[in-house]
C-alpha cells in the first residue's frame, strides 16, 4: 500500500511568498529501532532477517482473516537485525565525510528520503493506523493541498521537510545541488565516525558519532589526527586550502581517495577543545551485512550559509562498501529523524545574522520570515519526544553518499546572533 501522495511539478507546491527569501540568496538486540516490532520476513543479509513495524497487528489480521477478508499489511521502514555471533569491541576508527546529498524532490514522490517515523500510514484509508500526535489548534482549517503535504510518502515515509527545502531552500542555502557543489569543494561537511569496529560486514556493537564539519583542510597520506585516528595513505593528496574550503577555479579541493582531512565545528563538542567529546554520540549500533545501522541524533550547518539542522530521535541506515586495497565508503545511505519547529523557527529567524553574512539583523519581523515559517508551521507531523503528544515537529530525511576521512583542527565558525522566539501560535494567529 502506498500513500497518496501526488506528483507535482517543481512550482505546484511553491509555498506562499517564499520568491522573497530566493531573492535572498544500550545493548544491541534483534530490534536496534526503538518502536519498531520484529517481523520474522527473512532475508537481512548475513544478520538474519529484518525488524519492522506494522500497524495491522495479529491479532486484526487473524480476525480479518477467520472473516474471508484479510487486512492488509502496511507499508513502513525495516532495518537489517543485528548480527549474531559476530565479533566485537574491533579496533577500528573509521571516520566519512558526506560527499553528495539530498533532500528530496516532492515532485518525484519515490525518491524522498526518509523512514517510517511514527508507524503510521497516513492517508492510506486501508492502513492508517493510530496516529501518533494530535494537531494543534493552528492547525485547523487546512486546505485540501495543505493536508496533502502532511501525508507519507511512498514505503510510509515521513518527509514533510522536503516541500520546506523544494521551496525555501535556495534562501536557506541548501538545496541538493548546492549542497553537493559546497561538499565537492569543501566549504562543509557532515562527518560520521564508526569506532570499536573490527573493519567487516558483520559486527555486533560499534559506536558512531556525528559531527559538523567546518570545511575541509587537506589531502595527506598516511596521517594520524589529534583524535588519534588514522587517514588512509590510499593515495598522497597535495595541500589544501585551509578550513575554509577550495573550490575556486585552480583552488586546492577535497581528493575523495581517502586523505581528505576535514576541521570540527566546536559546537559538535561537549568539551570544544576536545574531538573525542561528541555531543552526538550512541553505543545503539551495528553493522549487519555490510549495513550499518544506528540510532543517533545529529547537529549539522549545512552548506556556505550554515543553515543548522538539529536531528532529534535520529536513525542512520548506512551501507558500506568495502573493497581490499582501497577505502571503505558509504552509498546510498538514509538519516532521518525529527526536527522541532522551534529549532526550525530559529533557524529560519536567524539566516541574516551571521557575522560573516553581513551582519544583517534577524529577520522576524519581515514578511519573508512570517511567510516561510507560516508554511514551515503547516508541516508539523510527529513529536518530540516521539510519542503520544501535540505535534511538533516535521520528519526530516537526507539521502547521502560519504566517502572515507580524517579529522583535523576544531575550528570555529560565526555563529548567529540571539533572535527573538517566535511561535506558531502567535504567528498563524497574526495571519488570522
Amino acid at each position: 500500500m502506498t500513500a497518496k501522495h501526488e506528483s507535482q511539478g517543481p512550482g505546484a507546491s511553491a509555498l506562499v511568498g517564499l520568491g522573497l527569501i530566493v531573492a535572498m540568496g544500550a545493548a544491541v538486540a534483534s530490534c536496534l529501532i526503538a518502536g519498531y516490532d520484529k517481523a520474522e520476513d527473512g532475508g537481512g543479509g548475513a544478520g538474519g532477517g529484518t525488524s519492522s513495524a506494522s500497524m495491522a497487528s495479529a491479532d486484526a489480521t487473524a480476525s480479518g482473516s477467520a472473516g474471508g477478508d484479510e487486512l492488509p499489511t502496511c507499508e513502513t521502514t525495516e532495518f537489517p537485525e543485528g548480527p549474531t555471533g559476530a565479533p566485537s569491541n574491533g579496533g577500528v576508527d573509521q571516520w566519512f565525510a558526506l560527499r553528495t546529498i539530498t533532500l528530496g524532490d516532492p515532485s518525484v514522490p519515490t525518491k524522498v528520503p526518509g523512514f517510517d517515523l511514527d508507524r503510521v500510514e497516513s492517508c492510506n484509508d486501508d492502513c492508517k493506523g493510530d496516529v501518533e500526535c494530535a494537531r494543534p489548534d493552528f492547525l485547523s482549517g487546512l486546505t485540501s493541498r495543505e493536508e496533502q503535504k502532511r501525508c507519507d510518502w511512498p514505503k510510509a515515509v515521513d518527509n514533510t521537510a522536503a516541500y520546506l527545502f523544494q521551496s525555501a531552500g535556495l534562501g536557506f542555502g541548501a538545496t541538493d545541488k548546492l549542497l553537493t557543489d559546497g561538499a565537492e569543494d569543501g566549504t562543509w561537511s557532515l562527518l560520521i565516525r564508526i569506532q570499536e569496529w573490527n573493519g567487516t560486514v558483520n559486527d555486533a556493537e560499534v559506536t558512531v558519532s556525528v559531527y559538523s564539519s567546518s570545511g575541509w583542510e587537506a589531502s595527506v597520506g598516511g596521517t594520524t589526527s589529534s583524535s588519534g585516528a588514522t587517514v588512509s595513505s590510499a593515495a598522497a593528496g597535495s595541500s589544501g586550502a585551509g578550513s575554509g574550503g577550495g573550490g575556486g577555479m585552480g583552488e586546492p579541493e577535497p581528493a575523495w581517495d581517502g586523505t581528505d582531512i576535514w576541521s570540527i565545528d566546536p559546537r559538535s563538542l561537549s568539551v570544544p577543545s576536545d574531538p573525542n567529546t561528541p555531543i552526538h554520540r550512541t553505543e545503539l549500533a551495528y553493522v549487519a551485512g555490510g549495513m550499518l545501522v544506528a540510532q543517533v541524533d545529529g547537529l549539522f550547518f549545512a552548506g556556505s550559509r550554515r543553515f543548522p539542522i538539529q536531528l532529534v530521535s535520529g536513525r542512520l541506515l548506512a551501507p558500506l562498501v568495502l573493497a581490499p586495497g582501497v577505502p571503505p565508503k558509504i552509498e546510498g545511505a538514509t538519516f532521518a529523524g525529527r526536527w522541532r519547529i522551534a529549532d526550525v523557527l530559529d533557524a529560519v529567524g536567524s539566516l541574516g545574522s551571521v557575522a560573516d553574512q553581513g551582519g544583517l539583523p534577524c529577520i522576524e519581523d519581515t514578511d519573508t520570515f512570517k511567510n516561510v515559517a507560516g508554511a514551515a508551521c503547516l508541516l508539523v507531523d510527529v513529536t518530540v519526544p516521539a510519542g503520544p503528544g501535540t505535534c511538533n515537529a516535521l520528519s526530516f530525511g537526507i539521502g547521502f553518499d560519504a566517502e572515507a576521512a580524517g579529522p583535523g583542527g576544531i575550528v570555529a565558525l560565526p555563529t548567529p546572533g540571539e533572535c527573538p522566539v517566535v511561535t506558531c501560535d502567535t504567528l498563524l494567529a497574526e495571519e488570522n
